[in-house]
This record gives structure tokens, sequence and C-alpha cells, in this order.
């Protein structure tokens, strides 16, 4: 849902997936069953006479694994697909939702090197859009880590916050995340259409 109109809506369904066809985990009200697999929304949102692309994901979850069949070779290989997706755009961009990024805080912390989803995403020009929220208020899930996150590129990030724990509980085992975006000027981004 969205209060601005919203246009050139697509579903991606990427081509990496894990476990999407198998069955639940045995023990009782554990796991869920998959039917389909991973898939991504994009639309682009018209904000006056602007337009911004924006993507609504939730990336391969887990932490099994390791090297090109990992759990995090998958959210890099998903988190590609978007970018590519949107490297032709000159309208600004954002990426966001479950990424499912559990080494992120280490990162963030400076106790890991790299996170290779993120690590993507920054190489590709986008930006944590939670970068100047203190660490002690970014944390998204139950867990105590960080998976949800918003990147933009071509904006600048007004504001952000990730919900207080307590007032969420009853939704969701997951925090909401948002920020308030400035927009280039319309002279910068008229050349940027849907």
């Amino acid at each position: 849902m969205s209060r601005f109109p919203l246009g050139n809506v697509e579903l991606i369904r990427h081509r990496r997936t894990k476990n999407w066809h198998g069955v639940p985990q045995r023990l009782p009200g554990i796991g869920q069953p998959r039917f389909g697999g991973r898939v991504a929304l994009s639309a682009d949102v018209r904000v006056g006479d602007q337009f911004v692309r924006v993507y609504a994901s939730h990336l391969e979850s887990g932490r099994l694994g390791v090297g090109p069949t990992s759990r995090e070779a998958f959210r890099r290989s998903q988190v590609m697909e978007l970018i590519e997706h949107s490297a032709g755009l000159e309208q600004p961009v954002l990426i966001g939702g479950d990424l499912n990024i559990r080494h992120y805080l280490s990162v963030l912390r400076g106790e890991r090197r790299s996170e290779p989803t993120t690590a993507a995403l920054i190489e590709a020009g986008f930006a944590d859009a939670h970068g100047g929220v203190p660490l002690s208020r970014r944390v998204t899930s139950d867990s105590g880590l960080v998976i949800d996150a918003l990147f933009g590129r071509g904006l600048s990030v007004v504001d952000a916050g990730v919900g207080a724990g307590d007032r969420w509980r009853d939704c969701s085992d997951h925090r909401p995340i948002w920020a308030q975006v400035g927009l280039p000027s319309t002279a910068e981004s008229s050349r940027a259409a849907p």
C-alpha cells in the first residue's frame, strides 16, 4: 500500500532460491510449508513530479552451508538481481525489507570485515539509510540482530529509525524500519521516467 501512486509494478522471481519446495521441519510449530520461490516486488512511486523505484524483498534465510551453495551466497545472488534490475535507472532507488543480513551488526561494530549482501549493495553505490542511527537502536529482530534494512541510491536520508521492540512485539518478530528521504531537485530528476 502506498499513499503515493504506484506504476510499473513487477514481481521479480529470484533465479536462485533454497529449500522452497521442502516440507516443514518435524518439530511442532517450527518451519513453514514452502510453495514457489523467493520473490521481490518492485514499483515506481510517483512523488509529485518525480519517481522513485522501490524494491521490497525477503532474501534467503538461514545460515547453513559454506561456499557457493551457502545461504549467504544465495542472498548475495538475490540482491545482485535487484541491483542489476535497477542498474539502468536514472531515478532514485530504494531496496529494502527482510534481507536476513545476520552478520551486518557485527560489521557495523567492527567485529567482522564484511557481509556479502550489504557489501554488494555498497559496491553498487547504495547507502545504508540507517547509517546515522546509533547501533544501540539498530536491532530489528527478537534475535538481537539487524536483519531488516533499507539501502538507497540517488537520494538523501533526512531521518530514519527502527520501531521500539515492546511496541511491535505482538505484531511480528521483526521491528518496522522507516526512512524519510529527500529527492533530488526536479531539474535533476526530470530525465528519469518510469
